[in-house]
């Protein structure tokens, strides 16, 4: 347990290296007291109000005509693509938009092995939210040749902040993904075809009677969590729903 002087000494610390390396917005250079960027570069314009009408089982924002007379009926809100074929997961939910600089600095911390940037897309997206409904948080995992090239795994980082801001473990291990093409470029029929089968559970035990909570940085069509989804149902889970930091249409 920290005590009272070593927290105090964390502060002096994190304080010393924010003198010494200012926090700047990704995109015009100014000082931030934190994050990747500031209000001027529209900061706040990109995240997704917690309150906001949404699709409550793929996370779809719902906007102009589509929400109109349906304030107060948010808890009920299923898109016409859920309803003719549910995915496996129970829910999903985004931080923000996956456009500007949310789409620029998330391929930076992917292609351009900018890892330091994830805590501040986690915080950036999921800071204003209360929690989640799961026992174990699961990170989407990289196939082993991604992994080696990347030399990280941008899922897992995700899932460590998000883990230890809201208290929920983190396990990234029992799950293998195979080789095969990426799902970048593919239409939303070539990525559903492109994960299916994709992902082997190899110790059932870490999630049997667990509800699960699957992690990734973009959900798109949501063709590689449905795809974990099933395999983790498979392997023993009782429920799985998904966060992920940006929804991209």
């Amino acid at each position: 347990m920290a005590t009272g002087r070593g927290r105090g000494w964390g502060r002096v610390g994190r304080g010393v290296v924010d003198l010494l390396f200012p926090l700047t917005c990704e995109r015009c250079g100014e000082r931030v007291a934190g994050g990747v960027l500031c209000p001027a570069c529209g900061r706040d314009r990109w995240v997704i109000d917690v309150a906001c009408a949404r699709c409550t089982v793929c996370g779809r924002p719902w906007e102009g005509e589509a929400v109109a007379g349906r304030a107060g009926l948010g808890a009920s809100l299923v898109c016409g693509r859920c309803r003719g074929e549910p995915p496996p997961f129970c829910s999903h939910r985004s931080g923000l938009i996956h456009g500007g600089p949310v789409r620029e600095l998330i391929a930076a911390l992917k292609y351009r092995r900018r890892r330091e940037l994830a805590p501040h897309l986690a915080a950036w997206a999921w800071d204003g939210w209360a929690g989640v409904d799961g026992e174990l948080l699961v990170p989407v995992p990289l196939a082993p040749s991604r992994l080696r090239q990347r030399g990280f795994n941008q899922a897992l980082l995700l899932a460590r902040w998000a883990g230890r801001r809201w208290g929920v473990a983190v396990e990234a291990r029992g799950i293998a993904r195979l080789e095969g093409p990426p799902q970048v470029g593919l239409t939303r029929a070539q990525r559903r075809v492109n994960a299916r089968g994709r992902f082997h559970i190899e110790e059932e035990a870490r999630f049997q009677g667990c509800r699960l909570v699957v992690v990734d940085d973009v959900f798109t069509t949501g063709a590689t969590v449905a795809a974990l989804a099933r395999a983790l149902l498979g392997g023993g889970a009782v429920a799985v729903s998904v966060i992920t930091l940006a929804y991209r249409e």
